[in-house]
């Protein structure tokens, strides 16, 4: 049996499980900052936006200056389709 060249899929899952050392900055009217993961093809056109992600509170931040924590499954699993063999996260 002869096999060709190795094709890529058009579908694809990306899970996020944490956001590591990500800058404090205040959020626009106080409270807890939030976070959005976009999923970016090699053209930059976005493939997936994820719902709001909830940062750490003011009291779990204790004058740090980076925060890292969990992303829960449900905001950080994320399927897109597509033909690019890069994809891009922010």
């Amino acid at each position: 049996m002869q096999s060709g060249p190795a094709v890529l899929g058009k579908q694809c899952m990306l899970l996020v499980s944490k956001l590591l050392d990500m800058p404090i900055e205040d959020a626009l009217f106080g409270g807890v900052k939030s976070y959005i993961i976009r999923v970016l093809d090699h053209q930059k056109h976005e493939l997936f936006r994820s719902e709001e992600i909830q940062g750490l509170s003011e009291a779990q931040l204790r004058g740090q200056e980076t925060e890292t924590f969990a992303v829960p499954p449900e905001l950080g699993s994320m399927r897109a389709s597509t033909k690019s063999k890069l994809l891009t996260y922010r």
